[in-house]
């Protein structure tokens, strides 16, 4: 009996990091935002993958989509507190948009590292939660999580 425990035991640690290795590799990012423009139009952006802020010196995400040029980065400054930029379309009719919390009702961003580092990147789990008012009159809201961000 304790020959078979001896031998499985590499077997069942195995299996472990293999488990904890594919979270890694897998990250699920959840959510969407509504963007109701001032003209009256309605864009629904939902993410498919993130990017850890880790790769360009901010602790937050970088949020895309695979689907459009839509990009989403939150960040947590650690003296302004949270903020947000958001770009949409791409080349001569990119739009980008920095909020502040001054800009929304509500921004609510949890960042917080993992034990998980990746190629010396961090990861990341977290949410960011929001309503905003552009400057041009235009309304973001939404929630997105995402559980391993590297």
């Amino acid at each position: 009996m304790k020959r078979l425990a001896l031998t499985s035991l590499p077997l069942l640690l195995s299996a472990c990091v293999l488990g904890q290795i594919g979270q890694i590799m897998h990250p699920t990012v959840s959510g969407s935002l509504i963007v109701h423009k001032a003209d009256g139009n309605e864009l629904r952006w939902t993410p498919d993958h993130c990017a850890s802020g880790d790769l360009e010196y901010f602790v937050g995400f970088d949020f895309l989509s695979s689907k459009d040029a839509g990009q989403l980065r939150v960040l947590l400054d650690p003296i302004a507190g949270p903020a947000v930029r958001w770009k949409s379309g791409a080349g001569e009719s990119q739009h980008v948009e920095v909020l502040h919390r001054s800009d929304c009702t509500r921004l609510d961003l949890d960042v917080q590292p993992t034990a998980w580092r990746v190629n010396e990147v961090r990861e990341f789990t977290g949410h960011i939660e929001l309503q905003c008012t552009t400057a041009d009159g235009s309304r973001i809201e939404g929630h997105i999580a995402v559980d391993h961000c590297h």
